[in-house]
C-alpha cells in the first residue's frame, strides 16, 4: 500500500521453486512501461487509491496505469470486504457485458 506495488501469484512452473522478488512482485514502474490499450482497468482490493502526495496529485498504481495508457481506473480509498467486493464486481461487469459505459455501470 505504501509503495504502490502488487504481489501477483509466482509462477509455478518455473524451474527455481524459490520466487525472486521480480518474479511476483509488479510495480509501478513496470505498468508504465507496460503501454497499456485498456478501456477500463479495476484495482478490487483494499487501499488501491493511496500513493504518495506529489506535484501532480497522488502517484499510486491508478497514476501509473493511466499514463500507461488506460482510460478509466476504479480503485478503492479504503478497506473492502470481499463478499461486498465480489458483489459490486458481479454487477459492474455485468452491466458493461450488457452494453452500458463504465459511468453507467458504476452509477
Amino acid at each position: 500500500m505504501e509503495t504502490g506495488e502488487v504481489i501477483l501469484a509466482p509462477n509455478t512452473a518455473r524451474d527455481n521453486p524459490q520466487p525472486q522478488e521480480k518474479d511476483y512482485l509488479l510495480t509501478m514502474k513496470d505498468v508504465m512501461e507496460a503501454g497499456l490499450r485498456a478501456r477500463l482497468v479495476v484495482l478490487s482490493c483494499c487501499y488501491t487509491a493511496r500513493g504518495e502526495v506529489m506535484a501532480e496529485g497522488v502517484v499510486c498504481m491508478a497514476h501509473s496505469l493511466l499514463y500507461a495508457g488506460a482510460r478509466s481506473v476504479v480503485v478503492t480509498l479504503w478497506a473492502i470486504d470481499d463478499e461486498e467486493t465480489l458483489e459490486f464486481i458481479n454487477f459492474l461487469y455485468d452491466a458493461l457485458a450488457k452494453g452500458k459505459k463504465a459511468s453507467e455501470a458504476l452509477n
